[in-house]
């Protein structure tokens, strides 16, 4: 990850956080930036699992919008590392 303009998206596999992606490459295409994707899992068993998804996911959106995307797995809870995450990487922005 570059000191881009970053938009950090919150990714849960669902199609609402998927439209989320759409309008998160909308900004960080204006910006010339780059979308983070974050899923939380509760548990080290998902983390494989949410590995595979999210490399397919990033690679698909950065395909389809133009824009680079990367991924973030983080353990814990979603209100603990969604601003976590937003600080450490210096997002401009999260979409949900």
């Amino acid at each position: 990850m570059s000191n881009s303009y970053k938009v950090l998206v919150p990714h849960d596999f669902s199609e609402v956080a998927d439209n989320a992606i759409s309008h998160a490459a909308t900004v960080a295409k204006s910006f010339n930036g780059e979308i983070v994707l974050l899923h939380v899992i509760s548990s080290e068993k998902a983390r494989s699992e949410s590995e595979s998804k999210l490399k397919e996911l990033s690679e698909s959106a950065s395909n389809s919008y133009g824009v680079p995307v990367f991924f973030e797995i983080r353990k814990g809870s979603i209100f603990d590392r969604i601003p976590e995450v937003g600080e450490e990487i210096g997002a401009m922005l999260v979409v949900m």
